[in-house]
């Protein structure tokens, strides 16, 4: 007995979840407001027409019943089965005590009942076909996670197969040159030659370091996201004339591996198309870790913008991958991208979790880019 009590429990605990969830809803309340007006059209219609003996009503009090097809559809559309079933079966139990009052005599209850049934099985296909997306958005999703994970497995095994081969045998490369160059016979020709090529070796050495950890940063893995977030802010603002600060609020802590390998994407992307077409010198990372597990990100910078009017859909018809990209890593963490500019004046691609929404409302944004680098905590 205790068992079955225990093991109930969280099913308990779930579905008092999941119904305040609905409670909270907007959509849930429009629904009721939509069949309940309905309803009481229907009754409205029905006493004047029996109550003052107005026949020619007769052919109007059918028609609240013909609309509950209304709100039945519109909650199949934003919950599936869920909504076009529930809401068709709670409309039949309104119009019940309507057929008991004013239309038990003869077939008068049948013409209610086939006016419901059919609102009814109008929101039941509507509620399929809603399922039946979401059934295939759900395997669209479950594919581009197995790629994007199949994409990184392979980054991170070119970036192993680079420190472990080439990387080592240019070290190994450069010891022997600086082996050469301690030889007292040498003369100056070549002691300049094997300099030059040292260098020359050095320099490729870097190049490939850099290239590896930008395909997979070990720091991301060992670290997590705010210190793989300081090596690319860095590392950025080291090799060119972009300056970029990063900023970190509230209390940083490790996020799930899938959201700070998402995060770090979109910030790598963000500044690589800075650094390629913005034509900015300031950039700013800022990452605000909320309560309660959310977090925002936002990147700004002080470029040429472009037209906000122009699409995602567009900017893949020119070629431009990268903001298409980021828009996917989002979508599939549960987060939502939003990207704010103009010409001339800049941009912000704004990046926030379900969790951080509130956070992010609440907090006020800085008209200018940040100057300190580091923590404000």
């Amino acid at each position: 007995m205790k068992t079955s009590q225990i093991s109930s429990a969280p099913a308990l605990r779930t579905g008092f979840t999941f119904a305040l969830a609905r409670l909270r809803s907007r959509v849930f309340w429009q629904v009721q407001a939509m069949v309940l007006t309905l309803s009481g059209a229907h009754y409205l219609l029905e006493y004047l027409e029996f109550a003052y003996f107005a026949p020619e009503l007769a052919h109007v009090h059918h028609v609240p019943v013909m609309l509950y097809v209304v709100p039945i559809i519109y909650a199949g559309m934003r919950y599936g089965w869920e909504g076009g079933l529930l809401t068709g079966l709670w409309c039949a139990v309104l119009t019940l005590p309507n057929v008991l009052l004013w239309h038990r005599q003869g077939f008068e209850w049948a013409v209610e009942g086939i006016n419901v049934a059919v609102a009814l099985g109008v929101g039941v296909v509507v509620a399929m076909l809603v399922e039946h997306q979401r059934a295939e958005r759900r395997r669209a999703e479950k594919l581009a996670r197995q790629l994007l994970q199949a994409h990184e497995e392979e980054r991170r095994r070119i970036a192993r197969d680079l420190h472990d081969g080439p990387v080592q045998e240019l070290l190994f490369l450069v010891d022997d040159l600086e082996g050469v160059l301690q030889r007292p016979e040498l003369d100056r020709d070549c002691v300049e030659v094997v300099t030059n090529a040292r260098s020359i070796v050095e320099s490729a050495l870097g190049d490939i370091r850099t290239f590896s950890r930008d395909l997979r940063p070990s720091v991301l893995d060992d670290l997590g996201l705010v210190p793989a977030l300081q090596w690319l802010t860095r590392s950025v603002s080291e090799r060119g004339a972009l300056g970029v600060h990063l900023q970190v609020d509230g209390r940083p802590a490790r996020l799930p591996p899938e959201e700070e390998l998402a995060l770090f994407r979109i910030a790598q992307e963000a500044l690589h198309n800075v650094e390629r077409h913005g034509g900015a010198t300031h950039a700013s990372v800022e990452l605000v870790f909320a309560e309660g597990g959310g977090w925002r990100m936002a990147i700004r910078d002080d470029g040429r913008g472009f037209d906000s009017r122009i699409t995602v859909g567009d900017l893949v018809a020119r070629g431009h991958l990268g903001l298409h990209g980021m828009y996917e890593r989002a979508e599939l963490v549960g987060a939502r991208l939003h990207i704010r500019t103009s010409p001339g004046r800049g941009t912000t691609i704004e990046v926030v979790s379900e969790q951080g929404k509130s956070a992010a409302a609440n907090k006020q944004r800085a008209s200018s880019l940040p100057a300190p680098d580091g923590y404000r905590k």
